[in-house]
């Protein structure tokens, strides 16, 4: 599943951002695993590095995690970039691979927001499916017309301590609610 990608897509920086406008002419984004802060992300030991052709022809790199106790991830995107009065999801696009492994515990989810409003979800793994990407939820929000503009933080991570494997990462999206 890609719903985010279509012929009119502004790409900001093609291994990092992206932009495009829904139906309804609202700006939507994904940012790529090489603009997220991704915890070891650039240890060989941990995590590798794919390029990925999506379906509107664009190529950008994903990340998969090779093995790891733990790991964190961090996506941000400003305000200043989203329409007031507008409502908003943020997820995360992941794939589980047939032989992943280590995922008895729930992925913890954390959205903050400017003002420091915290959203968080915990999400377990074990039933979702395998080999394809799947979209997890972090939270909904609403900026107002005269709020201040700053940073919407999605967190994704898993400090269980047990080893895992075979996550990729595709994207963190902000799109408006349909």
């Amino acid at each position: 599943m890609e719903r985010f990608g279509h012929s009119s897509d502004v790409i900001l920086d093609p291994r990092r951002k992206k932009k495009w406008f829904d139906k309804k002419k609202r700006a939507c984004y994904v940012i790529y695993p090489r603009s997220m802060l991704i915890g070891w992300g650039e240890s060989e030991d941990y995590w590798s590095w794919e390029y990925f052709q999506g379906t509107s022809g664009d190529y950008f790199e994903i990340a998969k995690l090779k093995q790891a106790c733990w790991f964190e991830i961090e996506g941000r995107l400003n305000t200043s970039e989203l329409s007031p009065k507008v409502h908003y999801e943020a997820v995360f696009v992941i794939k589980l691979s047939q032989w992943a492994h280590g995922w008895d515990t729930p992925l913890r989810l954390k959205l903050t927001l400017p003002g420091g409003k915290v959203q968080e979800r915990r999400v377990p793994l074990l039933e979702e499916p395998r080999g394809e990407w799947i979209e997890i939820r972090i939270g909904n929000f609403q900026i107002e017309k005269n709020e201040s503009s700053g940073d919407i933080v999605g967190n994704l991570q898993n400090t269980s301590g047990y080893w895992k494997q075979g996550l990729a990462l595709k994207g963190f999206i902000i799109r408006p609610v349909t």
